[in-house]
């Protein structure tokens, strides 16, 4: 049977007028999956449950032709009414029975709709019309939430979870599929070639009105007018006012970003990962040394069980082997820990790929743990609760990162060098996501959310790390903001990578990229001690 939810005009209103599009941070994974499989050329892709079109309306700038298809009239409807581009259109029809000819679609996506398909048939299509080496690529945002406003966020995301909680008794089972963050919908694609990305964090900036709205658009709580109107308005109005009560305003249109984790069941891209094993370095040496002595200080002894959060490829992880019986790195990313498995590495060193804020240790068992430019991606108030339970008691965590403050160095060339290489990170500021400000602030906000009474700050550790040109580009190449306006613009990305290299050799007189240069780097250390 076909699922017809959300088919009034009334539904079809308030999902156009409160939902939003696919988040950069999740459009990011899709089309760096494009990117990686060399989908092209992308002539046709298919937006399967699409609403209002928010999401469809995403992919016109990647592709030829798209196609939103939906079972609700009304949905489709409400999406032809909004201003669009010209090689967008819309179809009325069943996900499990989509008007395209075999071997036709070179990509299918659906946003926050899979759980409402048939999925055995949905996928016996999906199969059908997808051109050999087509992609597919099923989203949903889970029910991880939180809200965020001055010093109230904590009070603003309990208020959020127990007005879902509360909906969550209309709930359909379909919406189950949610809660265990796809997992039956990844084991139903018929694809060897399929990867799970569980944790995509975004932020999300929307008015204390626009919060009410998204609940609005919930279908639980359209399940739950349907049965109490006047108890479901009421259950609206009094949110509100205590959202307003609570962060001490009198207007529905002040701002609170919402941050949530996407789950995405697809089949995540594997490039950023060989950028990272390829072209990022181990913590230098006195960013190291920084880290031991306070262990040396704290007499972290016996020092059994380090964990590197958040550890990437690797590099970070097999410096800690020498100093622990055991070394565990942990990463969200299944690329990245596929990546760091495949180094060469140390006997007492594993991995395992888990969100950053979901830690698979027990309580008051870890001896260390660190991240290393890796912290500002953490929901840092869950971040640091798993923290404080995981530590032993006198347990240490270091959490640093290197600056934006670089230098390069090359016989007298140094500060055209230097230059130039500032001139790339301020072009690529444009695509820098917002956590990233938490490193222009050298960790202060990371400092000030550590829940230890023992804690300290460093901010001036000074390094100098040779590495040759082709070096640096590839390490320009790692950087998020990089891999954004890849995404964005992937050839001017990589003729902006071309033309740095070159503005490098001509600067240094030089014709061979692996001529080396020294970048000295100044990192950020955040460094904790738990209680006895």
């Amino acid at each position: 049977m076909a699922v017809r939810l959300l088919d009034t005009q009334y539904n079809a209103d308030s999902y156009q007028k409160y939902r939003f599009s696919p988040s950069e941070n999740l459009q990011s994974v899709i089309f760096s999956y494009l990117e990686e499989k060399k989908v092209d050329p992308i002539r046709l892709a298919v937006d399967v449950g699409c609403g209002s079109g928010q999401s469809t309306r995403v992919l016109a700038a990647h592709f030829e032709k798209v196609v939103g298809t939906d079972i609700s009239e009304a949905q489709i409807e409400a999406a032809k009414q909004t201003a669009s581009f010209p090689n967008v259109s819309y179809h009325v029809c069943p996900a499990e029975e989509l008007p395209f000819a075999d071997g036709s679609v070179d990509l299918i996506t659906a946003f926050t709709a899979a759980h409402w398909f048939d999925l055995p048939r949905f996928m016996k299509e999906v199969d059908r019309v997808l051109k050999p080496h087509g992609c597919v690529a099923l989203s949903t945002y889970t029910t991880d939430f939180s809200m965020h406003y001055k010093d109230c966020s904590e009070r603003l995301t309990e208020i959020f979870t127990e007005t879902r909680n509360l909906l969550l008794e209309y709930a359909d089972a379909k919406v189950n599929l949610v809660s265990a963050e796809y997992k039956e919908v990844f084991e139903s694609v018929p694809f060897q070639d399929k990867r799970r990305v569980t944790q995509i964090l975004d932020r999300i900036p929307m008015s204390v009105s626009g919060v009410i709205g998204l609940f609005q658009s919930f279908s639980m709580y359209q399940a739950f007018l349907r049965s109490d109107p006047e108890a479901a308005k009421s259950l609206l109005q009094k949110t509100e006012q205590r959202f307003l009560e609570t962060m001490g305003v009198c207007s529905n249109e002040t701002q609170v970003p919402v941050c949530w984790n996407m789950a995405v069941r697809l089949f995540e891209a594997r490039h950023h990962a060989v950028s990272y094993q390829k072209y990022r370095f181990s913590p230098p040496e006195n960013l190291q040394s920084v880290i031991f002595s306070y262990l040396e200080e704290k007499k972290v002894d016996p020092i059994r069980l380090a964990v590197d959060v958040g550890c990437g490829s690797g590099q970070s992880t097999r410096v800690l082997a020498a100093h622990f019986e055991k070394v565990v790195g942990t990463d969200i990313s299944e690329a990245q820990i596929e990546a760091a498995k495949q180094a060469a590495s140390f006997p007492n060193v594993s991995y395992h790929v888990c969100p950053a804020e979901e830690l698979p240790f027990a309580d008051g068992s870890v001896d260390l743990i660190t991240a290393f430019t890796a912290a500002h991606w953490f929901d840092l108030p869950r971040f640091m609760k798993e923290v404080d339970r995981v530590l032993k008691p006198r347990g240490c965590v270091a959490l640093s990162t290197y600056t934006t403050d670089f230098s390069m160095h090359y016989k007298d060339c140094s500060e055209r060098l230097t230059e130039i290489f500032t001139e790339i990170q301020d072009l690529l500021f444009e695509y820098t996501d917002a956590k990233v400000n938490l490193v222009v602030a050298e960790y202060k906000e990371v400092f000030e959310s550590m829940p230890f009474q023992d804690k300290r700050r460093v901010t001036q550790i000074l390094d100098r790390i040779p590495m040759s040109v082709s070096g640096v580009i590839g390490f320009i190449q790692s950087f998020s903001m990089y891999q954004a306006f890849l995404r964005s613009d992937p050839e001017a990305a990589k003729s902006l990578l071309q033309k740095t290299e070159q503005r490098f050799l001509e600067t240094m007189g030089v014709c061979s990229n692996k001529t080396e240069i020294e970048i000295w780097m100044r990192s950020a250390c955040v460094l904790g001690c738990k209680g006895p």
